[in-house]
């Protein structure tokens, strides 16, 4: 699903991911996407953080429960299935190839996938006790507070 950035979050950095920062799946979602980029615009924010909760919040998405990744970009927020896809635009062939492949599916379909995995990826991948912390080369693409210039 995509909608218009609700005006709670016209001031948050764009283009945004945020994921469950203790998913092990989430995390190495972070991490394959770091690898394999085009460019360095995106930023990382885990939905426990202060900026997470607001976004997560401002865009009717439960706060206590994590089941969907979320991307900010272009003044639309990206959720489940459109959400990924619009990661897969953001890297590297051939990932964006296979991106805009799997992007031919009906997005019904494609949630009905991610709903299936979200709802067992503690158990099918692990959890972590705490967010992931990025590197001190990384640190700079990791937002954890509400009131960042964008």
């Amino acid at each position: 699903m995509r909608q218009a950035l609700p005006a709670a979050l016209r001031d948050v950095p764009q283009p945004l991911f945020v994921f469950d920062g203790v998913c092990a799946l989430c995390s190495g979602a972070v991490r394959f996407t770091l690898g394999r980029e085009r460019d360095t615009a995106l930023k990382f924010s885990p939905a426990q953080s202060p900026l997470g909760q607001a976004v997560f919040h401002a865009l009717d998405l439960p706060i206590d429960n994590y089941e969907t990744l979320v991307v900010l970009q272009d003044d639309r927020a990206y959720v489940k299935s459109a959400a990924a896809l619009q990661l897969a635009k953001r890297l590297r062939q051939p990932w964006r190839a296979l991106g805009a492949i799997v992007g031919i599916l009906p997005r019904a379909l494609l949630d009905w996938f991610y709903d299936r995995i979200a709802r067992n990826r503690y158990r099918m991948f692990g959890r972590y006790d705490a967010c992931m912390v990025p590197d001190a080369a990384l640190a700079s693409r990791f937002i954890e507070g509400t009131s960042q210039p964008r």
